[in-house]
């Protein structure tokens, strides 16, 4: 392969990575949750080397963060994988190019290796200072190429199961289904880790002495990182290199034979599937549009997996109130910090995590060039808009109804308070897809070319926290500085904080509407 030709594939894939957007808004907000990510794993590799150093337990540090690594890279690699290295769209301009089927595709091979190198940095970045200034300059030196090294197996062992699966669950359905169950089960065991990681620790520790000393014999390139890294061997590195060399080129081989044929080649059954036959019936513009988007929802497997973990949250968090009394949880916060009751946080915790369920933060951009053939319809602004923040709530509607009746149930907030602190849970999550409406208007994109453009790349966790502000800031005025707090449930105040903010957000959708250029209001 020719590097002029890589180097220009390389800049396409990077410009994939960075698409430049409308005012660069999306360059920007995808740098910003780059550098949260960052931070976050930063923070955690820091930690948990303190601990680990604490405990005298270095020796188990480079194992326990590989693990971590090589778990994560595998997750990221089947990820990457199964929505494609590129689209069908970006694949029918490369293909008539003078390109060999193994120069496009070890283009992306080497984005997603560049990719999983900023789990690998931010995880062992600190482990490797620590013992570079413990063993001197050789060991950084050695530990630093082996982090290079180790996540290029895992990476492309995810990409290629994720080709395997693709070829074996052709629907598209399950494929959603396996995604969503294995977020599920990830965020399943790492709450597990952190609220009952300390009342384990003995059988936690003693069945990861068993599980290292498998993944030592078993699993080579973990157990020659654990040489390397701990024990400074030169000999385990050059033995590290050439096995993780061999297996990446074999992965690589697999990958590029079968890709093209799985992803872009259709099989001989698909052209002889029976038509079904197509059937009408006339239903209101209000069901019509609303199936339209349960369908649009359901279809994109991208937009499923990207906002179902906040119904999940707001689920569990109902789910673990059974578990820890809040009373204990919050015994401090309500006892040093005024106007804090049990009563108000469980409300505060429940509107904050109902206000992130919402998927309008991107439902009109997705409809991508549809939307110039639905603003042609004879529709309002309204007609529009409702039937996405209908279904939209509808997907969190069952979540918060169960998760504010425990929360009232555990925090023994009585009849009244309980009532108004479902009613403010909705209110909640209604102002959070108004406000996701509007920054959807007021970022709209409708040339992306992968759906991931605009469900992924986007800044709207950060903004919808932002927005909380507003009812919070009215919620304290009202027990605050009115000085009803005493009298008067934080739900309810809550509740009419969100009447407010809503009239609000709805006078500026009605500014905003004519962005997008609907007809007038029938």
């Amino acid at each position: 392969m020719k590097m002029n030709k890589l180097k220009i594939l390389l800049q396409l894939e990077i410009k994939r990575m960075f698409r430049k957007g409308k005012g660069s808004r999306k360059r920007l907000s995808s740098i910003a949750v780059m550098i949260l990510v960052i931070l976050a794993m930063l923070f955690y590799s820091f930690l948990f080397t303190t601990i680990l150093v604490s405990a005298h337990q270095t020796s188990q540090l480079p194992l326990a963060f590989g693990l971590i690594l090589s778990v994560l890279t595998l997750i990221t690699g089947f990820s990457n994988g199964n929505k494609n290295l590129f689209s069908q769209e970006e694949f029918e301009i490369l293909y008539p190019m003078p390109l060999e089927e193994r120069d496009i595709l070890m283009a992306k091979f080497i984005g997603i290796y560049l990719d999983s190198l900023l789990y690998s940095f931010s995880i062992f970045i600190i482990p490797t200072i620590w013992f570079g200034v413990l063993y001197g300059p050789l060991a950084f030196v050695l530990n630093l190429l082996s982090i290079l090294i180790l996540p290029t197996f895992p990476s492309f062992l995810g990409v290629l199961l994720a080709t395997q699966a693709s070829k074996t669950f052709r629907s598209h359905n399950t494929k959603t289904v396996l995604q969503v169950f294995g977020m599920i089960l990830f965020f399943a065991v790492y709450l597990f880790f952190v609220t009952k990681g300390s009342q384990y620790s003995d059988e936690i520790l003693a069945v990861w002495k068993d599980v290292s000393t498998w993944i030592q014999k078993y699993y080579l390139p973990l157990g020659l990182f654990q040489g390397v890294f701990a024990h400074q061997s030169l000999v385990a590195f050059i033995e590290f290199l050439l096995l993780n060399g061999v297996l990446t080129f074999g992965l690589c081989y697999l990958i590029t034979k079968n890709y093209i044929k799985i992803f872009f080649q259709q099989g001989p059954s698909q052209g002889q599937e029976k038509q079904k036959a197509v059937t009408f019936s006339k239903k209101s513009t209000f069901k019509t549009l609303y199936q339209k988007e349960k369908t649009h929802y359901f279809w994109r497997s991208n937009y499923i997996t990207n906002t179902i973990l906040s119904p999940l949250l707001i689920l569990g968090l109902g789910v673990a109130a059974f578990f820890f009394k809040p009373e204990t949880i919050f015994s401090e916060a309500t006892a040093n910090v005024p106007g804090f009751t049990i009563e108000s946080i469980l409300t505060y915790l429940l509107c904050f995590v109902a206000v992130n369920g919402e998927i309008t933060y991107c439902s009109l951009s997705l409809e991508g060039e549809n939307l110039e053939g639905l603003l042609a319809m004879p529709l309002s602004f309204k007609d529009l808009i409702l039937p996405k923040v209908a279904f939209s709530m509808s997907l969190s509607a069952l979540p918060i109804l169960f998760t504010s009746l425990v929360f009232a149930y555990v925090g023994k907030l009585g009849l009244f308070a309980g009532l108004f602190l479902v009613l403010s849970g909705f209110l909640a999550n209604l102002f959070g897809n108004l406000v996701g409406i509007y920054f959807d208007i007021v970022t709209l994109d409708t040339t992306w070319k992968n759906d991931l453009e605009v469900i992924k790349q986007r800044f709207s966790g950060i903004f919808m926290s932002l927005a909380m502000v507003l009812p919070l800031f009215i919620t304290w005025a009202l027990t605050t500085i009115i000085n009803i707090k005493f009298t008067i449930p934080a739900s309810f105040m809550m509740s009419l904080a969100f009447i407010a903010s809503i009239a609000i957000v709805y006078l500026m959708l009605e500014g905003a509407k004519d962005r997008i250029g609907t007809q007038g209001d029938q």
